[in-house]
């Protein structure tokens, strides 16, 4: 059976860490003479009972890490010959030595703990082997061999599995992961990652809960690097899960299955969405006009000041705000960073298994901790990796990408606009910037760091989101390549605190826009009605709530009935929705209904319309009503009514008869006709509105997708 794993070493300990454990040596010196471990691993577990020595180097070996890479950062560093190191690894003579047996594949690999060493001048390479075994033995003895006993796994099963999860599985999955890979033994499945189902015999050790080391030892995969302790530990404990498959996801984490069939319908999702991440041809932009009127409106109406840019890379569909502006890159300087470090690469110049200096690991750690970390952690890699680069190469790149806002300075200090940025991401999306390999490449590294983004929030998680974002003293930026599926896009938004806030906000309506509304590929004006076009939102820079609870069709189970309208609730509607917060007309029109003398339930009326919807099963025309509360209702003519609900007060001058115009104040945001608003005038604020055409609710039996686009289409902002 082949048991074959993608190596993809860690970067998860902290290279402030290690830069801090590299200045502490003279008081963090372990183990006896020669045998020198100075930290501990990314939990910090190192031990200081031991005398300190003032000489040596001191070299950090990351998890994950396999032999053959430690041996290449010692040769690389002048401090152990590769060769003479890889043989003490497969020597039995020294596993014998320090953990006191060969283990079942015979060599040492996965028992070099990772940790910061100090190499004494003199030390051969098999006393370097040596002092990194003893200190796994070490540890395992302190702090795991109980755990282990306890769970009934042996010391050589924990280490492959630890090792296997510890390459694929990030710190937030790894007890989830591990706890897969557990039930995987368990049945007598292959323990690899994406495994198929092929038959492993393994042999229990009198419990479910036992697992011991398959009766054919070669069936259980060998670690192909060295867990950290915190991944072991992980690995004791592992989550209780009922989940037996698990796939990669386009972004780096994974999704899980309890079946066969359910793994097929997950690999086939993510094979689908991981396809679209690949170069794409050129396009001519073509100014989009209704989204860029939906931009000025969005950006004009927030607080603080943004840039945004977006650009459809299938179509071309273009449209900014303040894109030539210049803002503060902060960490965004770090993407110039990685195009460099590829064209270097791409020229000879560079080589991505090279060893950084300050605990950062290789040139590929430093690439992959800049794309998907944003703290001191990308910081210290990124610049690392800048003074590895010879002078002038970060200029270079940007004169390269034709960039003609971006001013290089001293990392922070470089400046950049909204067009800049977004054009190259659009190289990298066409390959314009690197060669093509290259730039697949650099679009799946940022994957690494797409799930952290605002600008993927709303986004489902079958769809690829490659990045970055940066929270600066007074800046915020989000960088990004979107692929639906359908089409692929960049998004850049810049901002200055606190227009941050507005990011979420803006990479849902231009996710929506793109995907159902006009945007998709519709002609502008092509609504199926066109009475349903020109409303603006009831709360003045609102946006359609990202939550499909919030929109028509959605269960209402309290009232045993279906939702017929949007609500707007704070926190996903792209402006603060609280109580008394202002309410307007979404389109001329006349009033007919103004409940300004409502009176609310009391709990007994309450309880009384409650028990009614149960006994019936679903909710009446009266009680409906009930539960709606202080109302106003709009007649904008041609069979179309507009419903505003849940009202906590009537404005002045709002009146049965009385016409009004779209944006005009006709009511604040309450709570009235809920179950809350009975106990509480406060609790659950939100405005519930209606479109309703020829008597009903707009969006009636509707899927999701096209209740979100007729929406879209009825708010469109029309053309200045």
């Amino acid at each position: 059976m082949n048991m074959a794993w993608t190596l993809r070493p860690s970067t998860l300990l902290l290279a402030a860490a290690a830069a801090a454990l590299t200045l502490m040596v003279a008081t963090c010196v372990f183990a006896p003479p020669g045998l020198t471990p100075i930290g501990g691993d990314e939990q910090g577990e190192g031990r200081g009972d031991q005398a300190p020595s003032l000489e040596g180097m001191p070299f950090t070996v990351l998890p994950g890490w396999s032999a053959e890479q430690i041996a290449h950062g010692l040769d690389q560093l002048g401090l152990a010959d590769s060769e003479a190191f890889l043989t003490a690894v497969r020597s039995p003579a020294v596993a014998l030595a320090t953990i006191g047996e060969a283990p079942p594949h015979g060599s040492l690999e996965g028992y070099l703990l990772p940790d910061t060493y100090r190499i004494l001048p003199g030390m051969t390479p098999g006393g370097i082997v040596e002092m990194m075994a003893r200190n796994f033995e070490r540890s395992f003895a302190d702090s795991l061999s109980w755990k282990a006993h306890k769970r009934g796994l042996d010391r050589d099963t924990l280490v492959s599995i630890a090792a296997a999860m510890g390459m694929e599985a990030a710190p937030s999955e790894r007890r989830l992961y591990a706890g897969v890979l557990l039930n995987r033994l368990r049945a007598g499945l292959p323990v690899g990652f994406q495994a198929t189902g092929e038959d492993l015999q393994v042999r229990h050790d009198g419990g479910t809960s036992g697992v011991a080391l398959p009766e054919d030892e070669r069936l259980l995969a060998p670690p192909l690097g060295s867990p950290s302790l915190a991944e072991m530990n992980a690995v004791l404990d592992a989550s209780e899960t009922d989940y037996l498959y698990v796939v990669r996801k386009p972004d780096g984490s994974h999704a899980f299955a309890e079946t066969s069939e359910g793994y097929a319908t997950l690999k086939e999702r993510y094979a689908s969405s991981e396809g679209w991440v690949r170069s794409l041809p050129p396009v001519q932009p073509i100014l989009d006009v209704e989204l860029q009127n939906l931009l000025e409106h969005s950006v004009g109406a927030g607080p603080g000041y943004s840039a945004v840019v977006v650009k459809n890379l299938t179509t071309g569909q273009f449209a900014e705000v303040h894109g030539r502006d210049q803002f503060m890159a902060a960490g965004l300087w770090e993407l110039f960073l990685l195009v460099a470090a590829f064209q270097a690469r791409d020229a000879g110049h560079l080589d991505f298994d090279e060893m950084l200096p300050g605990g950062v690991g290789t040139v590929q750690d430093a690439l992959e901790t800049i794309a998907k970390e944003t703290d001191n952690e990308a910081e210290l890699a990124a610049l690392a990796l800048y003074e590895r680069l010879e002078p002038g190469r970060l200029q270079a790149a940007v004169e390269q990408l034709g960039l003609v806002d971006t001013v290089v300075g001293a990392g922070g200090h470089t400046r950049t606009s909204a067009r800049d940025m977004a054009s190259m991401l659009e190289k990298l999306a066409n390959g314009g910037s690197i060669g093509t390999d290259s730039s697949d490449e650099l679009r799946r590294l940022l994957l690494l760091g797409g799930r952290t983004l605002a600008l993927g929030s709303y986004v489902p998680d079958t769809i690829p989101v490659a990045g970055k974002r940066i929270q600066a003293n007074n800046v915020a930026h989000e960088v990004g390549m979107v692929y639906t599926g359908d089409t692929a896009y960049v998004l850049v938004i810049l901002t200055r605190v606190p227009a941050s806030e507005a990011i979420p906000c803006l990479s849902n309506m231009i996710y929506s826009y793109l995907t159902h509304g006009i945007g998709n590929g519709r002609p502008s004006g092509s609504v199926s009605d066109a009475r349903l076009t020109g409303f603006v939102f009831p709360i003045p820079g609102a946006w359609l709530p990202s939550e499909e609870a919030y929109l028509p069709n959605a269960p209402r189970t309290y009232r045993r009935g279906t939702h017929e309208g949007i609500d707007f609730y704070d926190g996903d509607a792209c402006v603060p929705v609280r109580s008394g917060a202002q309410v307007v007309a979404a389109k001329d029109g006349l009033v007919i209904r103004a409940d300004r003398n409502f009176v609310e339930m009391t709990s007994a009326e309450l309880g009384e319309v409650q028990q009614r919807v149960e006994r019936q099963g679903y909710t009446d025309p009266e009680s409906l009503d009930r539960f709606r509360g202080r109302q106003i209702w709009i007649d904008h003519g041609d069979g179309v009514v507009t419903v505003y609900a849940h009202l906590l007060e009537i404005a002045e001058g709002i009146d049965v008869g009385v016409n009004v115009k779209a944006g005009q104040l006709i009511a604040h945001v309450g709570n009235s006709g809920t179950p809350e608003g009975v106990f509480d005038p406060e609790a659950n604020s939100h405005l519930h509105f209606e479109i309703r055409v020829d008597g009903d609710y707009l969006g009636k039996d509707l899927p999701i997708s096209e209740v979100r686009a007729t929406l879209l289409q009825a708010f469109a902002v029309p053309p200045r």
